[in-house]
């Protein structure tokens, strides 16, 4: 004969097996331990901004330039205040896809300068942390103006990447 309380724990196991069946699963978390989102958020803040640009460099799968010129893109870079959109899987695969962002880079004599594109990131199922997601390519173009935070957070970084061109940017990657 079945308690109270085993007859509970039975109905609350069969309930959150089902919603688990009808739930649809969030591609950002497709990393496991980090998604791309969190990749790129902690790509600026532990590599770009603590100017640990070998470990940025190697995030890259294929870098569109060499590491010379990577650091020198960012010569006149104080810190770059980034800011990411959700993660959209690619056509083939829910492990390949794009984010949007957009990223102001501080500089060094005080001036402010914004990017608006994406990131296609490649997932890395041999790796956990930060390597779980790769960086295979940008495409980000410089605003005409600095948006507020407010502008950004309510709804600049909606956009499809698809509409985005993949070309490297002459001056560096932010």
């Amino acid at each position: 004969m079945q308690t109270t309380l085993q007859r509970l724990t039975t109905l609350v196991l069969i309930i959150a097996a089902l919603s688990g069946a009808f739930t649809q699963v969030d591609h950002a978390a497709a990393g496991g331990n980090i998604g791309p989102k969190a990749m790129l958020q902690a790509y600026y803040a532990q590599y770009i901004n603590l100017r640990d640009f070998w470990n940025a460099y190697q995030m890259w799968i294929a870098p569109p330039q060499t590491y010379n010129d990577f650091v020198n893109g960012y010569a006149d870079t104080s810190y770059v205040t980034a800011y990411f959109g959700g993660y959209q899987a690619g056509a083939v695969s829910t492990v390949d896809g794009s984010v949007p962002g957009i990223l102001i880079g501080h500089h060094t004599d005080g001036t402010l300068v914004a990017y608006q594109g994406c990131y296609d990131l490649r997932f890395n199922p041999v790796e956990s942390g930060m390597r779980q997601w790769l960086i295979a390519g940008a495409s980000f173009e410089q605003m005409t103006y600095i948006p507020s935070e407010q502008m950004i957070t309510g709804g600049l970084l909606q956009f499809e990447c698809s509409s985005y061109r993949k070309l490297p940017n002459s001056e560096g990657y932010y």
